[in-house]
């Protein structure tokens, strides 16, 4: 027995080295450019998960270890791959937690939707002071360490109405997608809030847990959600209010349960929300007013067609293998819900969560149809967040479809029944196998190894011609930084600004210059007032190319978006601007003229 027991756990090393390799496999990757500590890395996780359904291998004891030892790593291997912020929107929260942390305190009347978030404001502060770490130590390593804990809950919460295994493999298919490890790192409000929402899922299917004390937790839970992020919350508001419409249609009746999604609970809900949202952060309520109001008026315009696509812009073989896997396992949750509403009766699911499960669908099909619902939100975390709810059907349905062959391949011919016995106990494998494999396109492993597009900032860092196509934008080189630094240091928030739309993101974070006073620079940007600067920054120099199209909106001077702000231009165009200017100051990289 003792010698099984250690074969049982002799993963358990692997698991602890995952975090300390992804750490180490950044460092070198950024320092180098080799990539393939990062690749071994990859491979350890592939290993970990196709040994999972083998209890010889990986005791199901170990699962949650797992699940915190893969989704550290992945967070980490982005995270840590520079010195500097990654993403786009985590520089204008970076910009109101330094506004915070440098007066001593939260001015919630700056009119700005972001600063309404104490996720980004108060919070960030907090730990910056407590743990006597710069902010940006404090977005880096400490709020991707506190969101690896989201799958965790979620395991807990899957294993609670299905099984380890399967709620092993559920929670690896969640954090596969590359929105989890990637997009996420770039919304630090986002990553606060969704740890909210896990934890009300799991609250949800507590339900021998004490009426008093789950109410508490409850409004604990939904007071952290609200002030996290307002998207999510509305979101979750929309779960909550389709829930208690269909929970009469799940009701079982033989099996009686208390119910955290009640009337008075979902008043309770909306009147925390609209009272945050109105009387203490009102201009919280206008990303919601500007999405009913786009979707009002293009109902009433009969304006229809699809939303936005989770597939990549461009194509190649290896590419179009990697959209395949993503419909199979679209077609599985699709299968594995079906299956589940047709056993709804013997199935463990908690009727509050079966219910927000089939609000995902809705959800989905509404990002599909409806005009401006995806781009309110972008179609990608709207999925990211569906698979809350929905990831555990992707493996239900692969269970199933294979249940099904077996059965059939049986039925056709007897001497198959070996065969089809084989296929239906070995459906764990199969689908870690598939798995596995959309993994290990999602992080980017295939087309680094194939030399193909580049998925991934970290695989693809040495890669500067394709790294740099799609890459450039979330990635903040060391020398902009210092550009923009030097700004600060010397110009402050008081004069105009012009450059690409990578303003809207460094000097918005590392300059501390709010978007009032930054403009965007193209061929159509008349020559910059007197007393005004244009910031180039290593792309612009060296690279000899303007970006348009990433410019944040909540920034944009007057509140408009104009035409010619979409794509790639080069830097040739904006000489005229440039040759009445001085430059006054260079790094190699990065330059800033000013017109005296």
């Amino acid at each position: 027995p003792g010698v099984k027991n250690l074969r049982f756990y002799a993963l358990v090393p692997l698991l602890f080295c995952l975090p300390l390799v992804a750490i180490l496999g950044t460092r070198l990757a950024a320092i180098s450019g080799d990539n393939s500590v990062l690749l071994l890395l990859v491979v350890g996780i592939s290993a970990v998960v196709l040994c999972a359904p083998s209890k010889r291998l990986v005791h199901p004891e170990t699962y949650p270890l797992a699940v915190l030892a893969i989704s550290l790593s992945l967070l980490l291997h982005v995270a840590l791959i520079s010195k500097y912020l990654i993403g786009y929107d985590v520089h204008i929260e970076y910009h109101f937690a330094k506004l915070t942390s440098m007066n001593s305190i939260w001015d919630r009347t700056i009119p700005n939707e972001y600063n309404a978030m104490s996720s980004i404001t108060i919070l960030p502060a907090i730990y910056s002071n407590l743990l006597n770490l710069d902010l940006n130590w404090v977005f880096k390593p400490i709020y991707p360490l506190v969101y690896s804990l989201v799958p965790l809950i979620l395991y807990l919460a899957y294993r609670k109405q299905t099984s380890s295994r399967i709620a092993f493999l559920s929670v690896f298919f969640f954090m596969s997608f590359n929105t989890f490890y990637f997009q996420m790192l770039g919304l630090i409000r986002e990553m606060i809030a969704e740890l909210f929402f896990a934890l009300l899922i799991l609250l949800m299917v507590q339900e021998k847990m004490l009426p008093q004390k789950r109410e508490l937790l409850f409004v604990i839970f939904s007071v952290g959600l609200i002030q996290s992020h307002y998207a999510l919350s509305y979101i979750f508001m929309f779960y909550a209010l389709l829930t208690f419409c269909l929970l009469p249609l799940l009701k079982r009746d033989n099996v009686k349960s208390r119910k955290l999604i009640s009337a008075g609970m979902m008043l309770l809900y909306f009147v925390m929300a609209f009272f945050w949202y109105i009387f203490i952060s009102p201009v919280a309520l206008q990303p919601l007013t500007n999405v009913s109001n786009h979707i009002y008026n293009q109902i009433l315009e009969y304006v229809s067609g699809p939303g936005l696509s989770l597939m990549p812009s461009f194509v190649s073989p290896v590419h179009e293998i990697s959209k395949y896997l993503f419909y199979i396992f679209q077609f599985f949750i699709l299968v594995g819900l079906t299956a589940s509403i047709v056993a709804y009766r013997e199935k463990k699911f908690n009727e509050e969560y079966f219910a927000m499960a089939i609000a995902s669908v809705f959800i989905l099909i509404a990002c599909m149809f409806v005009p401006f619902v995806a781009a309110s939100f972008r179609v990608e975390r709207f999925y990211h967040i569906t698979l809350f709810f929905l990831a555990p059907f992707s493996v239900l349905g692969g269970m199933t479809i294979l249940s099904l062959t077996a059965r059939a391949m049986s039925r056709l011919s007897t001497s198959a029944n070996g065969f089809a016995a084989r296929v239906h106990r070995s459906w764990p494998r199969i689908v870690s196998v598939l798995l596995v494999s959309f993994f290990l396109f999602q992080v980017g492993f295939v087309y680094e190894i194939t030399g193909d597009s580049p998925a991934s900032i970290s695989l693809a860092i040495g890669r500067k011609d394709a790294w740099l196509t799609y890459m450039h934008t979330a990635y903040t080189p060391e020398h902009d930084v210092f550009g923009a630094r030097w700004l600060y240091r010397n110009v402050g928030d008081a004069s105009e600004v012009y450059g690409d739309s990578s303003i809207y993101h460094v000097l918005t974070s590392y300059a501390m210059i709010s978007g009032k006073n930054l403009f965007l620079l193209s061929n159509h940007t008349e020559i910059p007032n007197r007393g005004s600067y244009i910031y180039l920054r290593s792309f612009n120099v060296v690279y000899g190319m303007l970006e348009l199209h990433g410019a944040n909106l909540r920034c944009f001077p007057h509140g408009t978006w104009p035409d010619y702000a979409y794509g790639l231009s080069n830097t040739t165009q904006i000489e005229p601007p440039l040759s009445e200017m001085n430059k006054i100051y260079s790094n190699g990289e990065t330059e800033v003229y000013y017109r005296a």
